[in-house]
């Protein structure tokens, strides 16, 4: 069977399997889907793969058959036509993953043996999301944050300046390296390096959407408060910073950090030892 035309876009769609009120089974698309996906991309080098679903599927059968893989989700109405407009390069896409896109269902964190009926157990605790994922070391097919674009972009000159002992404004350059108007949406994770309880590998903090110009460079600025070093503390039944060094990454995705920098946050002792008295007390 010949391949018409430069490309072929095929639309894979979940409104059979999920909806509002209820959920998929599992995270593979229809096997027929998978098939067509498969198949057309063994006759054509060209095959664009729309995805318009709710959260993450398996594409693992297909990811590397294909020339590209959009992520509509449930768009709206209008979802069609931002698509056509990305696809034919109207519109330079700039949008990141909101969750991370675990390779098959096996890689999921939630544990089958503790289903319900009506409801499920999450036993990560603090390392949900792309926390369990980092913490593990399982590698994921496509990681929180990720996303292409048309454009290139730079990242370069972090600064940290100390506004207070627990504030700090993070400052970092993005250079658009490409010829066109594009937007980048830069992060900012902070990981506590030594803790005393058991913390992430790093947390999203911050982060940032810009529009550049083609080959233009814009400064970031990111706020880091109090909250962004503190972690609640069940013993004293509210938020606590631990003394120590944080290091704080900035990148373009949870995997692709670009720049590195630390800070070093060193409270009155006693006050903080006072803190966790009290809480011990009650």
């Amino acid at each position: 069977m010949p391949c018409d035309g430069d490309y072929q876009i095929v639309t894979v769609s979940a409104n059979e399997l999920e909806g509002e009120g209820y959920d998929r089974t599992n995270m593979r698309i229809r096997p027929i889907d998978e098939q067509k996906i498969i198949q057309l991309s063994g006759i054509c080098d060209n095959v664009i793969v729309l995805l318009y679903c709710g959260s993450a599927v398996d594409i693992s059968r297909f990811v590397n058959k294909v020339k590209a893989i959009v992520y509509v989700g449930f768009a709206g109405e209008a979802g069609a036509e931002a698509a056509a407009n990305i696809l034919s390069g109207k519109v330079c896409p700039s949008g990141k993953l909101a969750e991370t896109f675990p390779v098959c269902i096996e890689d999921i964190p939630v544990n089958p043996d503790n289903q319900r009926p009506n409801y499920e157990v999450y036993e990560e605790r603090s390392f949900f999301g792309y926390r369990y994922y980092e913490h593990y070391g399982v590698e994921p097919q496509f990681a929180f944050g990720h996303g292409l674009s048309y454009a290139k972009f730079a990242y370069s000159d972090l600064q940290l300046e100390k506004r207070a002992e627990t504030e700090y404004i993070v400052r970092y350059n993005i250079t658009n390296l490409s010829d066109r108007t594009a937007k980048e949406v830069s992060q900012v994770y902070v990981r506590d390096i030594v803790a005393s309880c058991e913390r992430p590998e790093k947390e999203l903090k911050g982060f940032s959407k810009d529009e550049l110009l083609p080959h233009e460079t814009k400064q970031i600025e990111v706020l880091l408060d109090r909250d962004v070093f503190a972690y609640y503390n069940p013993a004293i039944e509210d938020t606590y910073v631990e003394n120590g060094t944080f290091r704080i990454m900035v990148g373009a995705a949870s995997d692709d950090i670009r720049l590195t920098g630390e800070v070093t946050i060193a409270l009155d002792e006693y006050e903080q030892l006072s803190m966790l008295h009290r809480g011990w007390a009650r």
